[in-house]
Formats: C-alpha cells, sequence, structure tokens
C-alpha cells in the first residue's frame, strides 16, 4: 500500500491573519505587549524590515527586533526628530523617500533606514483625535503597495483604539487623579475625581496640610545645678583626704576636703627653728654690743634676717590653713567618689567638686544642628526623664547657644538651657528626652521638614 500525499498548508490570508491580530489584541491587557505586536507582528501583514511606534509625549515608545529602547541612541534620537516632522504634515498614511525630506533628515537616511518608508498616522481614538499625537512607521527598501498601504492604515487604527483603552483601564486606579501612569495618557484625571469620592478626599487633605501646628524638635536633656560654686584646688598638691561625702549637704565652713601638708609642715618647721636660732643670735648680739660697737653693726643685718624669716613663717603657716578647703556656703556637694579623689595630684585652680543649691536647677539639652530650628526666649520646653517619663517637667528657654559645640560622642549640638517652672524634687544629673516647642508652621512642614533635608543633603541641593 502507498503513502498518501502529504496534506498542503494554505497560507494564511492577510485578511484572516488581520482578524486574528484584532483578536490577540483585545486579549490583551498590557500597552507593552500591544506595542511589541504593532512593531514585530504587523510583518504577516506586509513586509518590511524596521518598524517604529513614535508617540507626541513619549517619543520612541517601541522599535522591532529589539526588547527595549536605548532613548539616548544616536539612531533614537533621529528617528524621533523623523517622526516630530511627519507628524506635523501628514495626516493620513503616506510613503516618503529621502527626496521628501529637508537636508537636516535626509542626509542621516542612509545610515539608519532603507529606501522607503510608510508613515501611518494614529488618529483613530476617540480619547484623542488630533493630528501628530502619534503613528508607526514602517520602512522597506522594496516600496508599498496601495493595497498594503489600506491593510496596514485598518489594522493600525483598530491597533491604536486598543491600545488607548487598555491604557486608559491600566491607569484607573486611585493614583490616577494625582498623577498620570505615563506622558501620554490621556485620561482625564480631574474629572474623574470630580464623578467620584476623591475629589472632597483630596480637598479635604489639602486643607488639613494647611492647618498651623506647632513645631516641636526633640534633644537629649538633663537637669543641672544653677550657679554652682566651683571648689578649686589653691595650690599645687596631693589630695590627702576628702571629708564630705558625695551628694551630702554640707554647712557654712565645713572641710571638704585637705591636701596633703608634709612637705609644708616640715618647711614650716624648719623655718620656725631658724627663726627661733635667729632670735636667739640677735639678744646675744644686742647684749655684746653694750661693750662692744662693732658688734652694733650686725645688729640691723641680723633684724633683716629675723624679718624675712617671720614672713616666711607666716607664709607656710598660711599654705597649711589653705590646705583645708571649707565650704563657702551650704549646698550639696557634686563630684565623683572619694577614692577617685583621694591621693589625685592638682594643679592651682583645678576644679576638684561642685557646691550647689539643690533647690535651684536648670534644664540643659543639646540640639542637633539637623534639629537647629528657631528658638523664641522663653520657648516651651518640656522634659520627659527616664526616671518618670509620664510627668514631664515644665521649664521655659533661657538661653540658646550661638555657636554648636563638639560632643563627647564627635557630633556637634547647640546648648539650650531652661527654667523650671515652679518647685521640682527631681535630683540633679537625671537624664531624659527634651520637647522643644518653636513657633506655628504649615502641617506639610511639620510633616516634610526632615524628609527634605535628608533628600537635600543626599542629593547635595
Amino acid at each position: 500500500m502507498g503513502l498518501s500525499p502529504a496534506k498542503k498548508v494554505e497560507p494564511i490570508r492577510p485578511p484572516r491573519l488581520l482578524e486574528q491580530l484584532e483578536a490577540k489584541c483585545r486579549a490583551t491587557s498590557n500597552p507593552a505587549e500591544l506595542e511589541f505586536i504593532a512593531v514585530n507582528e504587523s510583518a504577516g501583514l506586509c513586509h518590511y524590515r524596521q518598524a517604529a511606534f513614535w508617540h507626541r509625549k513619549g517619543g520612541i515608545r517601541r522599535l522591532s527586533g529589539v526588547v527595549q529602547v536605548e532613548a539616548n541612541a544616536p539612531y533614537v534620537h533621529w528617528l524621533g526628530r523623523l517622526c516630530t516632522y511627519l507628524s506635523e504634515r501628514y495626516e493620513t498614511p503616506t510613503v516618503l523617500q529621502p527626496q521628501d525630506l529637508p537636508d537636516t533628515l535626509a542626509n542621516d537616511w542612509d545610515s539608519w533606514l532603507p529606501r522607503y518608508v510608510l508613515w501611518v498616522p494614529l488618529t483613530g481614538s476617540p480619547i484623542d483625535r488630533r493630528a501628530g499625537f502619534g503613528g508607526l512607521l514602517f520602512a522597506d527598501a522594496s516600496g508599498f503597495a496601495p493595497h498594503d498601504i489600506a491593510l496596514l492604515d485598518r489594522w493600525c487604527a483598530s491597533w491604536y483604539y486598543t491600545w488607548v483603552a487598555c491604557r486608559q483601564a491600566t491607569a484607573r486606579n486611585w493614583l490616577t487623579p494625582f498623577s498620570k501612569r505615563d506622558a501620554g495618557d490621556r485620561i482625564d484625571g480631574f474629572a474623574l475625581m470630580r464623578k467620584s469620592w476623591l475629589y472632597p478626599a483630596v480637598l479635604a487633605a489639602a486643607l488639613l496640610l494647611l492647618i498651623p501646628v506647632n513645631l516641636t524638635v526633640l534633644a537629649p536633656a538633663e537637669l543641672i545645678p544653677k550657679d554652682p560654686i566651683v571648689v578649686r584646688s589653691p595650690m599645687d598638691g596631693v589630695i590627702d583626704k576628702v571629708f564630705a561625702p558625695p551628694n551630702t549637704r554640707v554647712e557654712t565652713g565645713a572641710t571638704l576636703f585637705a591636701l596633703d601638708t608634709d612637705k609644708l609642715r616640715s618647711q614650716f618647721d624648719i623655718a620656725r627653728r631658724k627663726l627661733a636660732g635667729l632670735n636667739t643670735q640677735y639678744h646675744q648680739v644686742m647684749q655684746r654690743s653694750l661693750v662692744d660697737d662693732e658688734q652694733k653693726s650686725r645688729l640691723a643685718v641680723m633684724a633683716n634676717e629675723i624679718a624675712q624669716k617671720e614672713a616666711e613663717v607666716r607664709y607656710l603657716q598660711g599654705q597649711l590653713r589653705r590646705a583645708e578647703i571649707k565650704a563657702q556656703q551650704a549646698g550639696m556637694v557634686l563630684y565623683g567618689t572619694a577614692d577617685e579623689l583621694e591621693g589625685k595630684p592638682v594643679q592651682t585652680g583645678e576644679a576638684v567638686m561642685r557646691l550647689v543649691d539643690p533647690e535651684k536647677v536648670l534644664v540643659e539639652a543639646w540640639l542637633s544642628v539637623g534639629d537647629a530650628v528657631p528658638i523664641r526666649q522663653h520657648a516651651e520646653l518640656m522634659l520627659y526623664l527616664s526616671s518618670t517619663p509620664t510627668r514631664p517637667v515644665k521649664s521655659r528657654v533661657v538661653l540658646v547657644g550661638y555657636e554648636p559645640l563638639q560632643q563627647p560622642t564627635g557630633d556637634f549640638a547647640y546648648r539650650v538651657r531652661a527654667e523650671i517652672e515652679g518647685h521640682t524634687a527631681h535630683r540633679v544629673g537625671l537624664k531624659g528626652v527634651a520637647k522643644i516647642v518653636a513657633d506655628e508652621v504649615p502641617l506639610y512642614y511639620w510633616m516634610f521638614r526632615r524628609p527634605v533635608a535628608a533628600v537635600r543633603q543626599f542629593i547635595g541641593i
């Protein structure tokens, strides 16, 4: 038995292919897929070598044979200028050659396109019927027959209507009233707002952003003494004994600490013994001078030596008294621990401890450079202590530093001090967070001040 002849497959005719392409477009919900179909699959209707889809606001959106359009490519720049020129002069499908164009475009024609170009303008959408809205460009070396032009014109009109409807469906969401999804959309977003609840919502949000609010900034803060007395060392030496325990109250005249006086006492004893010897010699010479005139001349010299030694003894005696440092007024003694001070060498004028009045307390905050907003005198400052975060300490700003100071962490910050309103039972040294209230600003400024500042620092403008 012989083999049956193979069944001959008939080629798909253009009208039938046109129906298939239209059906495929209607089944597509992605505008990018529709653009790909237009420049690549239209070859079944008419032979061409290159194709491009141009949009008035989007420029060259799709090219045949490539996945993505390189916007900065020379070919794309030249093709965009060519399509702009064609859209302004041709409102019907037209076949063109290089001699139909000005020299600025015709000179580069041979570098990018074959001899013949078919320009099919896209003006069949009910959304926008203005000329020059977009177009499809087909290029081939053998030209285009009249029936090919008519078929492509029909196909492009059908495709363009589907493309606009697809973009309208994609863009119709809650973001559409505020910004179009693409520069080429012709969706009237504000008209859509007027037909929905979004219009009053947007209006209410815009009015809400104009509400004046107090600009507030946060800064680390602590309680510090007001007008503290810094107790300093009156001379060079070594701290021998600390008599006042830390964080205790002392009365006026109480001994706070004492310096080591061993060396001073030895110098004082030596000077006192020398003074006693000089006095003895002086009385002996005075008795001899009664019978010996030569001894009288020594009396004046010895009197000067005695006066000098007496001054030295008084000085050393005063230094011994100054070695015991006493409280100039009643108050609380603030320092670390006695173990840290005892045995520590100090120099003249070096701070050892502080004497403060526990009833007089200030709030000291350190405002970072990024939060350095204008702060008025007597502005409100609320201190939320870490120990009692639910009971803020109310105070008023009395000092804002003119220049930022470097902190132990290496950051720079402005010193802000505030006086507490009324009496507080909190002790000096407690830390927390201060909320400083500045001038009134619109709500949008309060919300976007820090983000805008961060973005400007990041991009450098």
